[in-house]
């Protein structure tokens, strides 16, 4: 059995916004909805519970970027 993830309300919403968005314009299966959810659940609580953190960190979608090397 999985560990309950606690995440921020900040976090959540981020999750609602997402799947609502998903739901209105996208013609996807429930179930893939609640994994997407479950997905972003756990990533959300690994970036504010990452042992490297000494200070709380809320989630916020415009701090998640993709690092690229060039050449």
């Amino acid at each position: 059995m999985r560990e309950a993830i606690g995440i921020s309300q900040l976090g959540e919403q981020t999750i609602q916004d997402f799947i609502h968005a998903l739901t209105t314009h996208e013609d996807l299966n429930p179930k893939t909805l609640k994994e997407y959810a479950s997905d972003l659940k756990h990533f959300i609580g690994w970036i504010e519970t990452a042992d490297h953190q000494e200070e709380e960190v809320i989630f916020q979608i415009e701090d998640v970027a993709t690092p690229t090397r060039l050449g």
